[in-house]
């Protein structure tokens, strides 16, 4: 059992004995924080305790803690923050680790092995919050995350991400604290300040068909270009010497959540390389190239 100023505390069913770890750091064998948020026990029946600020312990069946693991600033593969909102072990006996601020992350090694390190998902791979508060697995060994931006979906053997929002039909933007719960027929719950929402991860389709991107305006040296024929209909352009300064608008025809389109171009003959403008923020997103004879722009969707 978990408390807040309590520790870490055992119960034995039999006795009805309630006994408490040792909280003070200066003992072995304790949890050494008297805030304790988390708790998972793996397939060796070692326990995993999290605290809120002393970070991550392993103990063993019997409550004695042999190890623990605590963020360090200099140390890229530590526990990206003390504050533990949630343990999970999934089915191939990973552990994942909701941290405050610090994202997911996913301890490296066994109990058997001395576990060293943390793996660390954050929003840089493309999280939606570096808050989590909840971690589930579902039938297919997919975690489902709950954070302060909308609900998470990861796959951990090919490391994608799938966000799902309010215009996905989330209750709320946020899904907060460990509100979570895997039903037995796989269905899985979250609440949140909305209200909670219970779906079937099997059952969840996805558009899969990126939507149409539409040239809106051409502007040269800053001025709108005239033509008979509109913007998104043209199929070539003609520009003379003097055009050295090239502006494109264009937008993506979706408009059930349009700051979730994002949007990426590349200039054949300027540039090789794909360069992403991110969400699509406006009606119209906008960029400008030099133009560099005899190179011809050429514009494709991402």
């Amino acid at each position: 059992m978990g408390t807040h100023g309590g520790g870490a505390n055992i119960l034995d069913p039999l006795t009805r004995q309630v006994r408490q770890l040792p909280c003070d750091p200066s003992q072995p064998g304790g949890t050494g924080f008297l805030h304790v948020s988390a708790f998972a026990e793996d397939s060796h029946g070692n326990v995993w305790i999290g605290t809120d600020g002393g970070g991550l312990n392993l103990a063993r069946p019997d409550g004695t803690v042999v190890q623990s693991f605590r963020h360090d600033p200099n140390n890229r593969q530590s526990l990206p923050a003390n504050t533990v909102f949630t343990i999970t072990v999934d089915p191939k006996d990973r552990v994942w680790v909701g941290t405050d601020g610090g994202g997911l992350a996913k301890v490296i090694g066994t109990p058997t092995t001395r576990a060293q390190s943390t793996r660390v998902i954050t929003r840089e791979q493309g999280l939606s919050s570096d808050t989590v508060y909840g971690v589930v697995p579902d039938a297919n060994g997919r975690l489902w995350l709950s954070g302060n931006a909308g609900l998470v979906r990861f796959d951990p053997d090919t490391r994608t991400l799938k966000t799902f929002h309010r215009q996905h039909g989330l209750a709320g933007r946020g899904i907060r604290l460990q509100r979570l719960l895997r039903l037995p027929d796989g269905r899985l719950c979250f609440g949140g300040p909305g209200g909670f929402n219970i779906f079937d991860p099997a059952r969840i389709t996805e558009n899969h068909n990126p939507p149409r991107l539409a040239l809106t305006r051409v502007s040269v040296m800053g001025v709108p270009i005239s033509t008979s024929t509109p913007s998104w209909l043209l199929e070539r352009l003609g520009l003379d010497f003097r055009a050295n300064i090239v502006s494109f608008d264009f937008g993506a025809l979706d408009f059930i959540s349009p700051k979730r389109n994002r949007i990426a171009y590349r200039m054949s003959g300027l540039t090789d390389h794909w360069i992403d403008l991110g969400p699509q923020t406006s009606g119209d997103a906008d960029q400008s190239g030099c133009r560099q004879p005899p190179a011809r722009g050429a514009r494709r969707q991402c």
